[in-house]
């Protein structure tokens, strides 16, 4: 299948999940340069975040068909995965009760290896939209971009990409959730108040009317309108908190957890959260940054049992763990030259603009 999809070129060009070279902090970045890149010629950006309600469970089962053979996939892999999806029951078990066996008559696998490849083949054809307006995907994470200098410009083309989306969306029975849709404006000019939007800049979604947000999460990464990362950053210092709350009979001063296992902990659970998307948001200004690098040390102080005033170098000296600005430069190096290493053209243009 595989095989064929690359071949063909059947994926989406904006489809970054579960596509063969393409990752969750590509779409991220390119999502970020075309906020950036728009305001640097003057243009500001309208984003709508969409919610695809039950996306993997709602796939046509006979549109998924058609379409498989619309792309010319070959017979025997039409018929054995029409044979994969016909029959497929499913059944409640609480303790030792079970429910009566339920037919399924939509829907793809979750946590199956085909899952997320037949849901982006069924959505592989989605329609383009008008100039100034971008579609970016992760799966079923979807965003609309368009750019215009005033907001009225900018409502009037998300009310035409967004009709365009849901009319092909609900053609092929999969709905969007409205009241879980996000806008946002990133303006050119952050301080212009006209470029602010309020109750005469209206978008409608299925009849309903969408709400604007100073703040959006998308792709776990929190967008404001300024693009500093400010509630990005607030979020990540919630998370380690928790985190530190969750694991401290672990890794607290008196554990008798092993050193390398303590430190294991914090390098697979805490420094990934602290990094996560780390390319897109390592822009914010230092004070933000040393106040990751001020949660990394108390953590690791208590992990060595050390007091509150034992010297940073020496800490990272015992641990072997680098400081997270040293590390952070290490992964965007490296993120950076594997994108402009990249045979794939979406990717490698990231960096060569």
């Amino acid at each position: 299948m595989m095989s064929h999809i690359n071949e063909n070129s059947i994926f989406a060009n904006e489809q970054f999940g579960f596509h063969h070279g393409h990752s969750t902090t590509h779409q991220l970045l390119r999502v970020t340069d075309m906020i950036r890149a728009n305001k640097s010629e003057g243009y500001s950006t309208g984003d709508a975040l969409l919610d695809i309600e039950k996306a993997f469970d709602s796939v046509w089962h006979e549109g998924l068909i058609a379409k498989l053979q619309t792309f010319n996939f070959p017979i025997f892999l039409i018929k054995i995965l029409k044979n994969y999806l016909t029959d497929r029951t499913l059944q409640v078990i609480y303790q030792n009760s079970k429910s009566d066996r339920f037919p399924v008559r939509a829907g793809v696998p979750q946590g199956s290896v085909l899952g997320p490849v037949l849901y982006n083949i069924f959505t592989s054809d989605l329609p383009d939209l008008p100039p100034g307006c971008t579609k970016s995907l992760l799966c079923d994470d979807t965003s609309i971009s368009v750019k215009g200098k005033r907001l009225r410009v900018i409502c009037s083309r998300l009310q035409k990409s967004l009709d365009i989306f849901s009319s092909n969306l609900q053609k092929w029975k999969i709905f969007s959730n409205a009241s879980k849709t996000r806008m946002i404006n990133f303006p050119h000019k952050p301080r212009a108040s006209f470029l602010k939007p309020n109750n005469n800049h209206v978008v409608k979604m299925n009849e309903v009317i969408l709400s604007w947000f100073d703040k959006v999460k998308y792709l776990r990464l929190i967008y404001d309108k300024k693009l500093i990362f400010k509630e990005h950053i607030e979020s990540i210092q919630a998370k380690c908190i928790k985190y530190t709350r969750c694991f401290y009979p672990p890794i607290n001063r008196n554990s008798k957890l092993c050193l390398k296992n303590k430190l294991l902990i914090y390098k697979q659970i805490f420094r990934p959260a602290m990094l996560y998307a780390v390319p897109i948001w390592s822009s914010c200004c230092s004070t933000r940054k040393k106040t990751l690098q001020r949660i990394q040390n108390k953590i690791l102080k208590m992990i060595l049992k050390r007091p509150p005033w034992f010297g940073t170098l020496e800490l990272h000296r015992l641990t072997g763990v680098e400081p997270l600005v040293a590390m952070s430069n290490k992964i965007i190096n490296n993120f950076r030259q594997k994108s402009l290493q990249s045979s794939i053209a979406t990717i490698s243009y990231l960096y060569s603009q």
